[in-house]
């Protein structure tokens, strides 16, 4: 009995396996230089990918950075560039979007001094340069950028909030926004 059921197993393991196809076709990539990167989001672009998440700054010392970052790979895998956030600030980018004139629009958050979250958006170039300086939208609590998506005005991010707005029957989305980019 034993025996008949190792060999169904072997039977069932050996058919659900993928075959054929060609193993060139793979690719295959790590970008991390750390065991703490997190990718999030990914774009295509016209000349490759674009990847945004978290990434460590450094391995040096005690306490490496955790940053909000976007990677271009090209179509063939290979890193072309990155971007990560500015100076001392902690964050993660949550979203990425190739906008339809071919730039990049990316939504996360920054840490500001008292460790809250505060919702960030990044405009960039495709080679990854700065379009404006990095937007932060700073307010009481944890607030932060969750996805994007490009208007006609320019884009509008989905952001999240843990603090309670009053009048709490308000509806917050009728209230006139803020235009980012456009």
């Amino acid at each position: 009995m034993k025996g008949k059921i190792f060999i169904a197993i072997i039977i069932i393991l050996f058919t659900s396996c993928e075959k054929g196809g060609n193993e060139d076709d793979t690719i295959l990539k790590f970008y991390s230089e750390a065991y703490e990167d997190t990718g999030n989001s990914i774009a295509l672009g016209d000349e490759g990918y674009y990847i945004c998440g978290q990434f460590v700054d450094s391995l040096r010392g005690n306490n490496p950075m955790k940053k909000a970052g976007v990677l271009k790979a090209g179509f063939d895998g290979n890193l072309i560039g990155e971007m990560r956030t500015f100076g001392t600030t902690e964050g993660s980018a949550a979203k990425i979007i190739v906008l339809e004139d071919g730039t990049i629009a990316c939504t996360g958050y920054v840490l500001d001094n008292s460790l809250q979250k505060d919702i960030l958006v990044l405009h960039l170039n495709p080679d990854l340069t700065e379009i404006t300086p990095p937007k932060v939208y700073q307010s009481p609590g944890n607030q932060y950028g969750v996805d994007i998506l490009e208007i006609p005005e320019g884009f509008l991010v989905l952001a999240t909030t843990d603090v309670k707005r009053e009048p709490s029957d308000l509806i917050q989305a009728m209230l006139p926004g803020r235009k980012i980019f456009c």
